[in-house]
Order: structure tokens, then C-alpha cells, then sequence
């Protein structure tokens, strides 16, 4: 349990280093806000993708590797982060590694959002009754618990060292999580693995990889230029591809029958609004803290707009507990 706890908090931490450094990224790097944006956008993205992926690759034996790999893959994007903050901060106008490979090293961190559910998944095999109904919530709490210690840590140490300094403390980080597993996370005992749907990941991640291109990128590039239509005619494609897929397919990557079924599409409804509300308020809240415009913004430093979002860690954990205690009395519909 110390380790899978570690697991989903070091996971919540590392995905702390994006909306508090967004408008530190779009300053060093001299970009606008809305494409500083991606570097919380891209490990969101990959996440949305990789969760079902290696739900799918982890099954049966092959889940310890999973989880290892995915913490390999979160070191080396932290690694190829602190790399481009370090070019930058030292070589200018000339940094070698730019603020592509920043994104891309963001894109590789949304793997760890991934091992969340596997590290769910251990507990619920390795425990049971009473340890396990626990086990599971406080994995759920920790994830919320850890990004609310990430902000206002990451936002300290890029304060005192730079985007640099914040991105080599989630390679330290993700490093003490990989040994730790490496030494207590236990092997599967199912042997049967389940297949990947690889045309759908694919479909799946092109679809909302134009889609969310094109609509950050629609007020510079204007929002009836032939290149955001094009992505918003190519997203519809490939997603309405992709809900074919899934409804055809006896292996989908997401099962769409059983997400849209009486009792489950409503949590979901709920769930994907909630979520939406969830990153607009971790993205507002941040420029608005941060930001030096004439009339807008109150100007003040990432370490305190890391402070601003404790409350929101603080609030979540306090009400899974009292939704618990809620549930037990007044029933799941209420």
C-alpha cells in the first residue's frame, strides 16, 4: 500500500507541473498563452488515450511491467522537460532544445496519469472485503491529495529554480516511485491477456488531437481558415471512425454499450462535466493569479498561484469523505 499510495500521489505531483507554470512557460519561452496552453493540454491528451491503452496491455501477467514501463516513460519526459528549461535558461534566443520538445517531454508525463487505475487494480486483486473498499479510496484520495501538495510545491521550486528546477524535482520524484515499485509491486496472477484495439487508440487520439488543435488555435489562426476547418472536418471523421469502430469491434477500446447503459451514462454525463468544470477552474484560476494585464490579473508570483489551488485538493478530499458518509445514509441517487 505505501507504494501504490506513492504511486498515484507522485503521479498527481508530476501532472502539477502544468497549469501552475503555464504563463512561466509562455514568458521564457516567448509564446503566446494559447500555445503555452499545450504543455497542460498534451499530457491530458495522451492520458485520455494511454488509460484504456494500457488497461488493455496490462492485463494478465503483463500488468508490473506495464506500470514500470509507464514510470520509465514519465522519467524520461520529465528528463526531456528539465532538458529544454535547462537549454533555455542558459542559451537564450539560441536554447537547442526548444519549447517543442518541452511539450513533447509534457505529452510522455500523461502517461503516468495512466497508472492510476492499474495501481486501483492491484489493490482490489491483492485485498479484500473491508481492506480493499479502503484501499481503493484512499488510492482515489491521494491522487486528488498529491495534486494538491503539487501545486504549491512545484510552484515554490520554480520560484527559487526555474521551469528547470520544477521539472528535476518530478525526475527525482518519478525515479524514488520507479524503485519503490520496482521492490513492491507485486506480479499478476491471471495469465490471459486482452487485446488491444490499435485502429481505434489511433482514431481515437487523431480525432482529438485535431479537435483540440483547431479550437486553441482558431482566434490566431482565425476561426474560418481553411487549416481549422479542415482539423474540425478531419476530427469529426476519424471520431465518428472511431464510434463505428468501437460498436463494431469485440474488442473495443472503450465499450460505448456499456458506458451509455441505464445506470452508467448518467456518472458518466456527470463525470465528463465535472471534469471540464475541474481543468477550466485549474487553468482560470492560474492566469487570473498570475497574469499583468492593465485591468486583468492580479500579478502574482507561480508559488502563489500554486497556494490558490490547495483549496480545491483540500475541498476534494474533505467531500469524498462526507459523500461516503452521505451515500451511507441517504443512498447512491441522492
Amino acid at each position: 500500500m505505501p507504494t501504490l499510495a506513492l504511486l498515484t500521489t507522485i503521479t498527481a505531483v508530476v501532472s502539477s507541473l502544468g497549469a501552475p507554470l503555464v504563463p512561466s512557460i509562455a514568458h521564457q519561452y516567448d509564446v503566446a498563452l494559447t500555445t503555452a496552453q499545450w504543455s497542460l493540454t498534451a499530457p491530458l491528451l495522451v492520458a485520455a488515450v494511454a488509460t484504456p491503452i494500457l488497461g488493455r496491455v496490462a492485463a494478465g501477467r503483463r500488468r508490473r511491467p506495464a506500470i514500470l514501463g509507464g514510470l520509465v516513460v514519465v522519467a524520461i519526459g520529465t528528463t526531456l522537460s528539465a532538458g529544454s528549461a535547462l537549454s533555455m535558461a542558459s542559451a537564450g534566443d539560441r536554447d537547442l532544445l526548444g519549447f517543442e520538445v518541452l511539450v513533447a517531454g509534457r505529452a510522455l508525463q500523461g502517461v503516468g496519469m495512466a497508472l492510476v487505475p492499474l495501481a486501483i487494480a492491484v489493490a482490489r486483486d491483492e485485498l479484500a472485503g473491508t481492506r480493499m473498499v479502503r484501499a481503493v479510496a484512499l488510492l482515489s484520495v491521494t491522487t486528488v491529495a498529491g495534486a494538491g501538495l503539487g501545486y504549491p510545491l512545484t510552484g515554490l521550486v520554480a520560484l527559487v529554480g526555474g521551469l528547470a528546477g520544477a521539472y528535476l524535482l518530478g525526475v527525482l520524484l518519478t525515479l524514488l516511485t520507479l524503485a519503490m515499485a520496482w521492490r513492491g509491486v507485486p506480479a499478476s496472477v491471471l495469465a490471459v491477456p486482452a487485446r488491444v484495439d490499435w485502429v481505434g487508440a489511433l482514431l481515437l487520439s487523431g480525432g482529438v488531437l485535431c479537435l483540440l488543435l483547431g479550437i486553441s488555435q482558431g482566434e490566431a489562426w482565425g476561426w474560418r481558415s481553411a487549416a481549422v476547418v479542415g482539423l474540425g472536418a478531419t476530427s469529426g471523421v476519424a471520431l465518428a471512425a472511431w464510434i463505428a469502430a468501437a460498436l463494431w469491434s469485440r474488442h473495443p477500446l472503450v465499450d460505448l454499450r456499456l458506458a451509455t447503459r441505464p445506470g452508467l451514462a448518467a456518472p458518466n454525463l456527470v463525470a465528463f462535466v465535472a471534469g471540464i468544470g475541474m481543468y477550466s477552474l485549474l487553468t482560470l484560476t492560474v492566469v487570473l493569479v498570475r497574469a499583468d494585464d492593465p485591468g486583468f490579473g492580479l500579478d502574482h508570483s507561480v508559488a502563489v498561484a500554486g497556494l490558490i489551488l490547495v483549496p480545491y485538493a483540500t475541498a476534494s478530499v474533505v467531500g469524498s469523505r462526507w459523500a461516503r458518509r452521505a451515500e451511507s445514509r441517504l443512498g447512491s441517487r441522492v
